[in-house]
């Protein structure tokens, strides 16, 4: 019987023996390589993965800290912040903090200096940036410490309490202000590459003169990489470790490859900007 018992536990792995494993994403890391992290972890362990469809960075920190979830995907790090609490983070890869315009702006390319004018309300008009005598419509996130709102204050202004411009306009997630900047040509809004970049209706702007692309990022020509994390509890479930240790492992890593993000040996040079 023992033998028989330790034959199972060899065929198959502990996270087979769960009837779901918990992994999910916030909306940009779901866009990013969550979903093809999911399918591929699936296939090699044979169990079946609960997603979610909605819920930023926030949500996934409070998550995977309060162990309701086995693994949860995120664009910033843990914050000495109560939501944060209990969370171990991994960086899986890298994204890119990048600025959306409406397909129609005549504005294909900002630089850092510009775009900081333009988030603090020094530049309003987008004639200052070679566009159209129209005023700028800045979208941000609501909240300071959304991946986008936390990465794009640390990025450009190195202070993650730097305030923005108090009449922008506000949404909770990417997806209403991505929705918004396919509808209105005037819009300006900061988002991620890895994920912006697979929707339609949007136009990324160079920045500094270069295009962002997997190949600029992952070379360090782009200009603002981030990290992209995947998260536990402090201790994690059987299920939880095993997804990371996927995600490390050469597959993992070939997977999120392949899914168009730029992986820990594609951005080896990279160093990590906060």
């Amino acid at each position: 019987m023992r033998k028989l018992l330790l034959s199972l536990l060899i065929l198959f792995p502990v996270a087979s023996m769960a009837e779901t494993v918990k992994a999910y994403g916030c909306g940009i890391t779901r866009d990013a390589f969550v979903l093809e992290l999911n399918q591929a972890y699936e296939a090699k362990f044979g169990v079946k993965t609960e997603r979610n469809t909605k819920g930023g960075v926030e949500k996934m920190l409070k998550l995977a800290g309060g162990a309701k979830v086995d693994v949860a995907g995120g664009c910033r790090p843990p914050l000495n912040i109560e939501n944060d609490k209990n969370v171990k983070a991994v960086q899986v890869g890298w994204g890119a903090l990048v600025f959306i315009v409406n397909p129609t702006n005549k504005v294909s390319d900002i630089t850092i200096a510009q775009a900081k004018d333009v988030l603090t309300g020094k530049i309003t008009n987008w004639k200052a940036l070679g566009g159209d005598d129209a005023p700028i419509k800045l979208y941000l996130r609501s909240s300071e410490t959304s991946g986008v709102g936390y990465s794009g204050r640390m990025l450009l202004f190195k202070n993650k309490d730097q305030a923005l411009l108090a009449s922008a306009k506000r949404e909770n997630s990417s997806g209403p202000i991505r929705n918004t900047v396919q509808k209105d040509k005037d819009a300006f809004a900061m988002d991620d590459y890895f994920s912006s970049s697979k929707k339609d209706g949007l136009k990324i702007l160079a920045v500094n003169g270069v295009k962002p692309s997997k190949d600029s990022v992952a070379s360090g020509k782009y200009p603002l990489p981030r990290p992209f994390y995947i998260y536990t509890n402090e201790t994690p479930t059987a299920a939880g470790k095993q997804y990371v240790d996927f995600a490390l492992s050469a597959e993992g890593q070939a997977v999120i490859s392949k899914a168009g993000t730029v992986n820990l040996a594609e951005g080896k040079n990279l160093t990590k900007p906060y």
